[in-house]
């Protein structure tokens, strides 16, 4: 039900406490240019979420989502773009990464601790775009 349009099928769900996150990819629509991007995404929602009243009936109110960024450092970054599996142990979220580069293929384990996904979460970052043409901007 999730994941419809651009997005992928679930690469894993995970319960912390009151939030499932769900960690998924789609083609970013955020980045301009002619060819299709894929990220990788975590997506939160509150497990009491019922959904709004009048227009937002039965759609989450508390869906988030944020970028996940696997990469080697340096002047110019080595994606690892797209998720194929995550696990949580000890507070950690471990991911399993492949290149999506053309050229140049590789995989890569990358952590995010539950608190730096909430924390990226509650520092209410926000982008939006006035039409389905123009790039995407800080609110």
């Amino acid at each position: 039900i999730l994941f419809t349009g651009s997005m992928s099928p679930s690469c894993g769900i995970l319960e912390v406490d009151d939030v499932v996150y769900f960690f998924f990819r789609e083609i970013a629509v955020e980045f301009t240019g002619f060819m299709k991007k894929i990220v990788s995404r975590v997506a939160q929602v509150c497990k009491k979420d019922l959904g709004g009243s009048s227009l937002l009936v039965n759609k989450w109110t508390t869906y988030q989502k944020a970028r996940l960024n696997c990469s080697l450092p340096g002047t110019f970054p080595f994606y690892f773009d797209e998720i194929q599996d995550v696990q949580l142990v000890n507070d950690t979220f471990y991911a399993l990464f492949i290149s999506s580069t053309n050229g140049s293929s590789g995989s890569a384990i990358c952590a995010f601790t539950v608190q730096s996904v909430k924390d990226r979460f509650a520092d209410r970052v926000y982008k939006y775009r006035e039409t389905l043409t123009s790039v995407y901007s800080p609110l």
